[in-house]
């Protein structure tokens, strides 16, 4: 997957301020992909001391929405119909590191999967994600 800077551009561009809020950023996009990071903050993490799922679902579907945008040549705007997400280990300390890929994209419904790992790389959430194109 190649890095656009164009389609970066417009990635970042796309971040809302809540996305801003909880420090969200794109590190990366291209045809039908999008990578983000975020640090984990204090103002991220549950009463157990590791990011909230709340937090992580947002990252997950903001990432997701983006490589579906991306897939798109008018790079049209997406609605989340569905997602299913597995919380497969906690989130704790540095940076979390989304990856999201559209696996495919029709005229009006697609499909995109998504994962954060941690910093050292361990696979800690993936989601699936079916997505409306939106004209």
């Amino acid at each position: 997957m190649e890095n656009i800077p164009e389609y970066l551009e417009n990635a970042r561009a796309r971040l809302g301020a809540f996305n801003q809020l909880i420090g969200l950023e794109v590190d990366e996009a291209g045809e039908g992909f999008c990578r983000s990071s975020c640090p984990i903050e204090e103002k991220l993490l549950n009463p157990r001391g590791s990011v909230h799922g709340g937090a992580l679902a947002t990252v997950l579907d903001t990432t997701a929405g983006l490589a579906a945008i991306m897939s798109s040549p008018a790079q049209r705007s997406v609605v989340t119909q569905s997602a299913d997400i597995h919380y497969l280990r906690p989130v704790t300390g540095g940076r979390m590191f989304c990856r999201a890929e559209t696996v495919k994209a029709g005229r009006h419904t697609g499909l995109v999967q998504a994962e954060i790992r941690t910093e050292d790389g361990t696979l800690a959430v993936t989601a699936s994600f079916e997505i409306f194109f939106v004209d």
